[in-house]
């Protein structure tokens, strides 16, 4: 999976695990490689092997041959001039374009790709509860359609709910038609840099309290804490990231039949 290419600090490891997941036998590979970037066999393996270094030229033809897109080609060049910086201060720059390179990869708005957004004034509303983000879901449900059928469902005040469809109608997220409402916009991304993001992950942590009060043997919960290496810890974020992305491919091709919460969370206690 080319996404784990982030959690490697060395250009050289990088090659190696490129070639490894290039579904090619590894001298057929090399051999193509070195081809490509205009040197002998021999040389990529020295190279490989960590008695010698590629040029810049050698490295962005690397990258064009394992076809990486803008984004994994400027971390593997950047990696590489990290790799080869003579001095501290050099190394630090570096370090610190690799950091924003793997900030960047890690931002959930580019790797799920939902473009809805909310003014500021109607953000601010729209996240003060979990009900808004609860309802305005529900009615891509068929047969969920009307204030007391969602009402009924997520268990909340008629008249609450009637209260947050209006609001809901004023965004433009929804519309009512002979009594009935429809989505307009079905998803929508809140930026982490925004305000509003505190709010967001304490209200539906707060809703996820309430499930765990039911003991639905169908639901999931897990908590833990736990120790491990700083590396390991890249490693498992890596893989919970793109366990996010994955559940959000199959979300939106999948039939509405109920409605979910799903919550991730993995931190440093200290």
């Amino acid at each position: 999976m080319k996404s784990d290419i982030y959690l490697l600090d060395n250009y050289k490891e990088l090659i190696v695990f490129l070639l490894k997941n290039s579904g090619i036998k590894a001298r057929s590979t090399r051999k193509s490689l070195a081809e490509f970037v205009g040197c002998q066999v021999s040389y990529v393996t020295s190279v490989l092997n960590d008695n010698g270094n590629f040029n810049q030229e050698q490295i962005e033809a690397c990258a064009r041959f394992f076809h990486l897109n803008p984004q994994e080609t400027q971390y593997l060049m950047a990696l590489h001039s990290y790799n080869r910086a003579g001095s501290l201060s050099l190394k630090e720059y570096w370090g610190n374009e690799l950091e924003k390179i793997r900030k960047k990869e890690s931002n959930l708005k580019d790797k799920v790709s939902i473009k809805g957004e909310l003014l500021q004034e109607n953000e601010n509303i729209y996240y003060s509860s979990w009900m808004y983000g609860a309802i305005h879901v529900a009615l891509s449900l068929p047969g969920i359609d009307t204030v007391d059928t969602i009402a009924e469902l997520l268990m909340i005040p008629t008249e609450h709910c009637l209260s947050i469809l209006s609001k809901l109608e004023d965004f433009q997220l929804v519309v009512k038609k002979e009594g009935k409402y429809q989505l307009t916009e079905s998803l929508i991304h809140l930026s982490k840099d925004s305000p509003n993001i505190v709010k967001h992950h304490t209200n539906w942590r707060l809703r996820a309290i309430q499930s765990i009060e039911t003991r639905n043997p169908n639901n999931l919960h897990y908590s833990a804490s736990v120790t491990l290496s700083k590396e390991d810890f890249k490693k498992v974020k890596s893989i919970l990231s793109d366990s996010i992305k994955n559940s959000i491919d199959v979300i939106k091709d999948s039939r509405e039949e109920g409605i979910y919460s799903l919550g991730i969370d993995f931190y440093s206690l200290s």
